[in-house]
């Protein structure tokens, strides 16, 4: 997978114009809009890459960023919480 950075200032933008300081995966994949298992497996690759980065945290320790990966490459998308940090914040403000 190539990083889509246009793809990442989305994701942080949607997070930074959310009213509280939480926002659930599934609201963060309906306002990008993600349909299909291509762009499900891009958001997963690129949310996770926001995560090495220390960009984002979830709030889910049972089940990080609530991607669940089952047999055969088969995987679930829980609807957890993403927060964006403060270096997502400065990260954004650059």
């Amino acid at each position: 997978m190539k990083i889509d950075s246009d793809f990442v200032k989305q994701i942080v933008r949607i997070m930074i114009d959310e009213t509280d300081y939480v926002i659930s995966s599934h609201t963060l994949m309906k306002r990008l809009r993600i349909k299909g298992r291509e762009a499900e497996r891009k958001f997963m690759g690129h949310i996770l890459l926001l995560a090495d980065e220390g960009l984002i945290e979830s709030l889910s320790p049972k089940y990080p960023f609530g991607f669940v990966n089952c047999v055969g490459g088969e995987y679930s998308i829980l609807d957890v919480g993403y927060r964006l940090t403060a270096k997502g914040y400065k990260l954004f403000d650059k």
